[in-house]
């Protein structure tokens, strides 16, 4: 193995948020408070050989976090030194597969004792990317003296959109569809469609959701010659049927110090089918938000009288979307 090209993170970039405090200590049996979670992307996500894989984890350590470590099939393939001893909070290390595959991500967390925590395995499937068009062959006589001058072939680089500004993201082309995602200025994400015409674009965001972006509100670069032509969802239009809220599960009320929590809600059924719930959460290390497709999500946690609300709404297949459920607290002792 090649010897590892450690980085130092950019906060700016790839640390979404550190909150700093202190976990109590002396917990029963001398369990460990809190620990490390790969929260995107999601097990079984499929990409292609030109996106960016952004491995999202949140952590929470007693004893203060110096790196983070990107494992990919079990071979280290990035090093993360964070800014100093840092308690808890969230990272994101971006990652390309160089062949299509199936592979397994896993984080490993430095502290500042010499000790280390491994986060859960997620795997996810790389498929092949658009075909490239192949020129054909030109056969020339030379001239026996005669030597060509190769011509370097220019690298445009992996198609990628860049805001404008904070730029809202949609469940389709078009202002009658919902807003399902953002992207803010000067924030990129992975270009993975486009419309026939490329107005517009249908972009990853940092969640996993893809979702279609207006060209005007960002600057594109990379390679868009093989971006695939995606086919714009039906249109919205109002259902007989209103969409309902999913009805909170739990957490509620004052749980014992924990490193994590599970959100759970119930289903909801609809005529359009559900093609996934949004949930949100807000506490001491700022708000949370993601998707998923089950009825539940698990969330770091820190302990301490930490307080917690959090939400959760239906988005169905044509992309209408809830109003959000009534808000749930829990505090964290």
């Amino acid at each position: 193995m090649k010897p590892l090209n450690k980085k130092r993170l950019l906060l700016s970039m790839f640390l979404v948020f550190l909150t700093g405090c202190t976990l109590p200590a002396g917990l029963p049996g001398n369990a460990q408070p809190s620990g490390l979670q790969i929260i995107t992307p999601q097990n079984g996500t499929v990409y292609t050989v030109q996106d960016w894989i952004i491995v999202k984890s949140t952590f929470g350590v007693e004893t203060g976090a110096t790196n983070v470590v990107l494992l990919v099939n079990g071979e280290v393939v990035r090093e993360d030194a964070l800014d100093g001893s840092i308690p808890s909070g969230t990272i994101q290390q971006p990652w390309r597969a160089s062949a299509p595959g199936t592979y397994q991500l896993q984080t490993k967390l430095l502290t500042a004792d010499g000790g280390s925590h491994d986060s859960n395995v997620v795997q996810v499937q790389v498929g092949e990317s658009a075909a490239s068009q192949t020129p054909p062959t030109v056969e020339t006589t030379l001239a026996p003296d005669y030597t060509p001058t190769p011509e370097a072939t220019p690298t445009l680089g992996a198609p990628q959109a860049t805001a404008i500004k904070d730029s809202n993201c949609r469940f389709g082309p078009g202002q009658a569809y919902e807003i399902t995602g953002y992207l803010l200025s000067q924030q990129t994400a992975p270009i993975v469609g486009r419309r026939s015409d490329s107005t517009w674009w249908v972009i990853q965001t940092e969640a996993g959701v893809k979702c279609w972006i207006w060209d005007e509100l960002v600057e594109v670069s990379g390679d868009t010659s093989n971006v695939p032509i995606v086919e714009a969802p039906p249109t919205p239009t109002p259902s007989p049927v209103p969409l309902s809220a999913p009805q909170p599960s739990a957490p509620s009320g004052t749980l014992n110090c924990t490193s994590s929590v599970q959100l759970t809600w119930q289903p909801v059924s609809h005529p359009n089918g559900v093609a996934y719930y949004e949930w949100e959460i807000d506490g001491p290390g700022g708000k949370q938000t993601g998707t998923t497709a089950s009825t539940s999500q698990e969330i770091i946690v820190a302990c301490g009288n930490s307080t917690y609300t959090w939400r959760v709404r239906t988005i169905d297949n044509l992309g209408n979307t809830s109003g959000f459920s009534d808000t749930l607290t829990f505090t964290v002792k």
